[in-house]
Order: structure tokens, then sequence, then C-alpha cells
């Protein structure tokens, strides 16, 4: 099962899963089944999942960010949850050490990027407050934004900008961005922020910097590949009648 979290532009002091009722009812879950929340974030969905769950039943939960999973070991007793710090494209890997690949009854995706990930500053995925221009869910691995941005071409910037983005003015805000670069390195969200609000045109309830803010959240992070291949071995880890 599908889902996305809120726009990325949304803050929140608390996180409360999107559609929690109509996923947990979805997943029409067995009291001794064996389920998966492929993105952990806060553990609303895996929280409710156990709650239906009986002594036999279990959660494996993933996900790719270190905060999240540590606070999962801090706020998560439960020895029918197994914890997993790896991305959802690692499905077939994680259940096949586990002997568990062909067993899963249920599995559920929550999409996007959680409201902890943005009301964190130094991670840099958020205009709405200064910080390091991050935006990697897994913060031990590839590329940060600045880095990004430093080392791709005009082009490459531009065609992100307009593919997940669906910026009209991507040519522009690439071109700006590397005109700027030629005199200072890009490293803070509003620094990106300000520059993209100079050429860019804001919706009526969107910041200017909102689509190229996604855009580039995408590429850091690969979700489209990421989230083709999580779905493609889906199949594969599925029970018979499993959803």
């Amino acid at each position: 099962m599908l889902q996305s979290k809120s726009d990325s532009t949304t803050t929140s002091n608390h996180h409360s899963s999107v559609m929690f009722s109509e996923s947990i009812e979805g997943l029409n879950i067995r009291s001794d089944g064996i389920y998966v929340d492929a993105t952990f974030g806060r553990g609303g969905h895996t929280k409710g999942m156990l709650d239906c769950l009986g002594e036999f039943g279990r959660v494996i939960a993933f996900d790719q960010d270190i905060d999240a999973v540590n606070y999962a070991k801090s706020n998560f007793n439960d020895s029918r949850l197994i914890l997993l710090h790896a991305n959802f494209s690692k499905l077939v890997d994680e259940l096949d050490s586990l002997n568990l690949t062909g067993e899963i009854d249920g599995v559920l995706m929550d999409l996007g990027i959680s409201s902890p990930q943005l009301d964190n500053a130094d991670r840099g995925f958020s205009f709405n407050s200064d910080g390091p221009l991050d935006m990697r869910m897994n913060q031990t691995q590839g590329l940060t934004a600045a880095e990004w941005l430093k080392q791709t071409s005009m082009s490459e910037i531009a065609d992100a900008l307009y593919l997940y983005g669906e910026e009209k003015r991507s040519r522009i805000i690439a071109a700006t961005i590397k005109k700027y670069q030629q005199n200072k390195d890009i490293n803070s969200t509003t620094e990106l922020a300000n520059l993209i609000t100079t050429v860019a045109r804001s919706g009526k309830k969107k910041h200017p910097a909102t689509r190229s803010f996604q855009a580039i959240r995408i590429v850091i992070n690969d979700e489209l590949k990421q989230l083709t291949s999580a779905l493609e071995q889906s199949i594969n880890i599925l029970a018979p009648k499993g959803r």
C-alpha cells in the first residue's frame, strides 16, 4: 500500500501519520501476520500495526534515516518489532536474511518527507529556517545538496528541476545558481531559497523555491529509482493474498 506524506513546506511540532485509519484498514491485519512498514518515520503506522497484532504477529520496519532508527530504539520496546536501518529498496536482501521472503502479509510505504525531518533545520530539507544544505535521507551516504549543486552542470540542474519539480523556470534558476557559484558556494538552505526567489515565480500558496527544493531532494536521494525497485521487490516478498 502506497501513500504520500504532506507537502514539504508544511511544518509541525508533532508527526502524525497521514491517512492512518485507511492505511491500517487496507492491510486487513491478521493477528498472527507479518507486516512491513517500509518507512518507519516516527512509528505511527508501526504502532497501528502492532496494536492489531497478537502475540505471534510481527512488524518489520525499515528506515534509512538514523534519526528515525534512534527514535525507535528509545521509544519502542516490543519483541514483535524488528527494526532495520535500511532503505526500502533493500526489501528482498533484508527479508532474505530473516528468511521471510514470500512470508509477508502486507507492505505499507508512506512516501515523501516527514515533519520531524522538515522541522530539523540541520537536515536541510526546508527553507523555512536556515540550515546546512544537506537533504540526505540517509545522513551516512551520498552527496549533500550543496555538493551536488557544486559539481553538477547547469543543464543537468535545469533538467532535474523541470523533471522532478515541474519548475517552468528551471533554465533561468539553474543559470542563476551557476553564475552565483562563480564567486561563492551555496551552503545553506536560506542562501539557495533567496537565490531562487530572485528569478522564480511564486504560486498562490507556495514559496518560489518549493518546486526546486522538492526536485533537488528527489535527486539527492534517488527517490524514484528506489521506489521503482521497492515496488518490483514487493511482489516477491508477499505471501499468497498479501497486500
